[in-house]
């Protein structure tokens, strides 16, 4: 019940973007949204999930500004977490949850690439 509470939100907080547009505000509410997400998967038995969630969180904290969120990547970690939750996708055994882990992470850390790290990881 909980994951499909916060999955609501994430959604929520995604279609806000999509009918609002991208900026710090929505970008906050969307970051929050998945946080809860990577806070809580592991104790509510969706550790997949979590690291999902983790990897939005990763990509959102990463960018330089909220303009620089790539639309198309941010809609696709929102139905990954989405669909996972609603199939029931929790760990490990789902080899398709697994691969699509990999996809994102593998995107998410190309896209970065482009920009300079931060002092804090330099």
């Amino acid at each position: 019940n909980w994951m499909d509470n916060e999955t609501r939100d994430l959604l929520s907080a995604w279609e806000s973007i999509k009918i609002d547009g991208l900026d710090e505000g929505t970008l906050a509410t969307l970051y929050q949204a998945a946080h809860n997400i990577k806070g809580q998967a592991l104790t509510l038995g969706f550790p997949l999930v979590g690291d999902v969630a983790a990897g939005f969180c990763h990509l959102i904290e990463n960018i330089p500004s909220p303009d620089k969120l790539p639309l198309e990547l941010a809609e696709r970690y929102v139905e990954a977490i989405r669909a996972m939750v609603m199939e029931g996708a929790k760990d490990d055994a789902n080899k398709t949850g697994v691969q699509l882990l990999e996809t994102l992470s593998s995107v998410t850390n190309a896209y970065l690439a482009q920009f300079p790290k931060k002092d804090d990881e330099a």
